[in-house]
């Protein structure tokens, strides 16, 4: 039966463990706040897994995991006063700080975030330093164009994917799965926090397959895809669920 078939394919998609991501994760959170924060042995203090991970939204080919690492306040003022690019010497801080940890190991600092790669388990981190706003969202350096603080704000888009998850009998969470996996296998531009916004939008407009079996998919997934080709396509940026904040991108065959 098909339903059978769409519940066969789903459960390829699922992540069966991350307990080598998590490992590497809690290494270099361990290591950056002995770097910036003087604690010795804290592994989940100040680090935020955020990202299609956060969301609980990833599929089992997914290939970086996001973190935020929440830097003490009062460094930024001293990368802002930091004689020409601040904020590329704040990427460039941490990465070092990192490479006590992964010596051996490929450490990029540049543009927004540094990259760890890690060959064994074929997955990159990245992690973006950042600085708590009064507001609860966060400032993260950009380097580019001569260096600029930019605004994230991943914690209520995670708390409303996992709600929705939960609301729609993890319907939500499959479907974007499904997206993922047919943007991979058709190598087009779509961001995570895109595809989970417009599937978001998608079961908010369409009540009824919140409770969605999978004898219902087929007809689900013809209703989105034409949902999403009737999107505007001149639009500029889409409000990204649960934090509200505008997500600009260029959108590729949408």
């Amino acid at each position: 039966m098909l339903a059978e078939k769409f519940k066969e394919f789903i459960d390829s998609l699922q992540i069966d463990s991350i307990e080598e991501e998590t490992k590497r994760v809690k290494e270099i959170t361990k290591r950056l706040n002995k770097s910036f924060w003087e604690l010795e042995n804290e592994t989940e203090e100040n680090s935020e897994i955020v990202g299609s991970l956060g969301r609980e939204t990833a599929i089992k080919a997914f290939s970086d995991v996001d973190i935020l690492f929440i830097l003490p306040k009062e460094l930024k003022k001293q990368y802002d006063e930091h004689e020409g690019n601040g904020q590329s010497n704040l990427l460039q801080k941490v990465k070092s700080e990192i490479k006590k940890r992964y010596p051996k190991t490929i450490v990029r600092g540049d543009g927004q975030v540094v990259t760890v790669s890690f060959e064994s388990i074929n997955k990159v981190v990245e992690v973006c330093p950042c600085f708590e706003r009064t507001d609860g969202a966060y400032d993260y350096p950009d380097s580019n164009h001569g260096g600029s603080w930019k605004k994230t704000d991943p914690m209520p888009e995670i708390e409303e994917s996992i709600n929705t998850i939960k609301n729609t009998d993890s319907n939500y969470k499959y479907v974007c799965n499904l997206i993922r996996s047919w943007k991979n296998n058709q190598g087009f531009i779509f961001g995570g926090l895109l595809i989970d916004t417009l599937v978001y939008n998608f079961f908010n407009d369409n009540d009824d397959y919140k409770s969605a079996t999978f004898q219902d998919y087929l007809k689900l997934l013809k209703d989105l895809f034409y949902y999403l080709n009737k999107c505007n396509k001149e639009q500029k940026y889409w409000h990204a669920l649960g934090s509200n904040q505008r997500y600009i991108i260029k959108v590729e065959h949408l």
